[in-house]
């Protein structure tokens, strides 16, 4: 089964109310890492890769530097403590896969993403800072924010080579996770991210109705609203196929790709020797980051140290069992019984239940769909004394 079922699973009344573990990944991402990995696979300097100095000149698949950014890629994903895979394809492609396993479904998988490979076909010079190399630096500062949070999916962080000669190494994966049976609840493509020639600010969401990519999207679209993200957003439907999204959407995933306004002010220096970290524009390259990795983040639904194992408290309420099968139970911790308006929503919003309780009250929730939920309690005045995240399982 693919992401037909799970990818129902999309938080729109959660990515309407701010996740703090969301904010805090927000907060933590770094232009200067951004810069730096960009820069390094870019040729900008020399870099120690497995042992050796060596300057990445050129990363198309023709040149030996294409082998070794893909060295790079995995000894940094190494780093950050994640589990590496090289998956080689053709006669000399690499795709690089590192893995975050999902604390409650780790059969499930969010896959974060780039290209590493370059054009044009230059051996002497060939960065590619931009396309994709700002997209790659991303999925490994996506890694390195991420990897120090637990999450419900398992995250997947990819490399994927070839892509400038026909979207080769995604469809290796995609063509795998299809004939596996892979469920794939999101693909987050990000491909060419730093170019803001006209200083508009704006970006793209590309997305098409196949399987859940318009809801995939709608999620990446409310990320700029709900945590203040200094981006304007516009949404192509339906999306360019000239990345690596549209083999997922080949074999009926859920993707999107995150680009910059490449249909209107298109980077000057895209395929040529001159596309050089020199030329991006930093604020605007950190504001895409930050929203890629919120999206990401809030697919793959984060979660506090203690999900699935003890109740969860806040303030003076508690919650438990969270992820719920039958029934879920909400108490009140060192406060006289009293009436609450007990309200859960669903992904759209949609209010699916109502009711007034006396604390504490058990709820049937066994009829639900599997999925995430807003748990929102309030006062007899109406006022919100309470917010929580509810999973389903």
């Amino acid at each position: 089964m693919k992401n037909l079922f799970f990818g129902l699973i999309l938080i729109a009344s959660y990515a309407n109310a701010q996740d703090p573990i969301v904010q805090a990944i927000i907060d933590d991402v770094s232009i200067d890492s951004l810069i730096y990995y960009s820069s390094a696979i870019s040729g900008e300097f020399p870099i120690d890769v497995d042992g050796n100095v060596v300057t990445i000149a050129s990363r198309n698949k023709n040149f030996p530097g294409n082998a070794i950014a893909a060295d790079y890629i995995e000894q940094k994903f190494q780093e950050f403590g994640l589990t590496t895979s090289v998956v080689s394809f053709g006669t000399t492609g690499e795709n690089v896969l590192a893995t975050q396993l999902g604390i409650l479904y780790p059969n499930q998988k969010v896959v974060v993403c780039g290209h590493y490979d370059s054009m044009p076909a230059n051996g002497t010079a060939s960065p590619a800072a931009d396309d994709d190399g700002s997209g790659t630096a991303a999925v490994i500062e996506a890694a390195r924010v991420l990897s120090q949070y637990q999450f419900a999916y398992t995250i997947i962080y990819a490399a994927w080579d070839e892509e400038e000669y026909g979207l080769v190494g995604s469809n290796n994966y995609a063509t795998t996770a299809e004939n596996n049976l892979d469920s794939i609840v999101a693909v987050i493509n990000i491909d060419a991210i730093a170019w803001d020639g006209d200083g508009d600010k704006l970006a793209r969401v590309h997305t098409r109705d196949i399987a859940n990519s318009v809801n995939l999207a709608t999620v990446a679209q409310s990320m700029i609203s709900t945590y203040g993200i200094d981006l304007q957003i516009e949404v192509n439907n339906p999306g360019a196929t000239y990345s690596d999204h549209a083999s997922f959407w080949n074999h009926d995933f859920s993707a999107i790709l995150i680009i910059e306004d490449f249909d209107n002010d298109g980077n000057p220096h895209y395929h040529t020797t001159s596309d050089r970290v020199e030329y991006f524009d930093t604020t605007y390259y950190g504001e895409i980051s930050k929203w890629a990795f919120a999206t990401a983040a809030t697919m793959a639904v984060p979660l506090s140290g203690n999900v699935g194992v003890f109740e969860q408290a806040m303030e003076d309420f508690v919650v438990y069992p969270n992820p719920a099968n039958g029934v879920l139970h909400i108490g009140s911790i060192g406060k006289e019984p009293g009436n609450v308006n007990i309200e859960l929503l669903d992904v759209a919003g949609k209010q699916v239940l109502n009711l007034n309780e006396i604390l504490p009250a058990t709820i049937d929730v066994s009829q639900l769909p599997f999925g995430n939920y807003f748990l929102k309690l309030s006062a007899e005045d109406g006022a919100v004394c309470f917010t929580h995240k509810v999973v389903k399982k």
